[in-house]
């Protein structure tokens, strides 16, 4: 290890498998005695729980035992995770919107569900605006004011601003992005808010939007 440092302190000196907790019931302990036994260089990847971070790993053995170089590479593993699960939930959109069975609530429903599980928020709706409101059309959400049926001023909802948007409106933190005076703040309480502008035959219809009132973590990205 490159500072000889573990959870607990220095390591150099000590029994490896002593010094870091939980070493023993993971791939590295495996793969570790597999280059001692063959006197072969092995190379994996694989997560150790402990420090919640995954390892690019090249283990070289020799006379006097092994040198190992350890890579992280969390950020990278996630953003392949990402990848897989974007491309699940393209696949499970093109499946619903294609199946010629499903009746047009039916793909809008289930649509939302996958929106809703791809980008982690309780809250996804359809919306139809007309005559300077905002009607919900469907949705799958737990907020009140978000159920189908429900309507409000244009004026009072975040749909206003993402009309005004050829792409799509996305807000992570509203309270810290100057959302606090905006009458949909004040009705909604919608921290995080992504939403795109929907049209019928070349015409405005409305939005189609997924929201929570918790404030998300980092910005939305191309994976998600």
């Amino acid at each position: 290890f490159d500072d000889a440092v573990g959870p607990d302190g220095p390591v150099e000196g000590a029994t490896i498998w002593d010094a870091i907790p939980g070493a023993t019931e993971t791939v590295f302990y495996d793969e570790y005695h597999r280059a001692l036994e063959t006197q072969e260089p092995v190379s994996f990847d694989s997560y150790y729980e402990p420090l919640d971070t995954w390892f690019d790993a090249r283990v070289f053995p020799s006379d006097e035992g092994l040198s190992v170089y350890l890579r992280d590479v969390t950020e990278r593993r996630k953003l392949e995770q990402r990848q897989e699960e974007s491309l699940r939930a393209v696949q499970r959109l093109y499946a619903v919107s294609s199946d010629d069975e499903r009746t047009f609530e039916a793909k809008i429903n289930e649509i939302l569900t996958i929106g809703c599980e791809y980008l982690d928020v309780p809250n996804g709706f359809l919306t139809r605006i007309d005559d300077g409101s905002q009607h919900v059309e469907a949705s799958h959400a737990t907020h009140p004011l978000l159920q189908p049926g429900e309507t409000c001023p244009l004026d009072e909802a975040y749909c206003k601003r993402t009309l005004e948007h050829e792409q799509l409106l996305t807000v992570v933190n509203a309270s810290d992005q100057g959302w606090s005076d905006d009458p949909a703040y004040e009705t909604f309480g919608l921290e995080t808010y992504i939403g795109g502008r929907v049209e019928v035959d070349g015409e405005r219809f409305g939005t189609l939007c997924f929201a929570d009132t918790t404030a998300r973590g980092g910005p939305f990205t191309a994976t998600q």
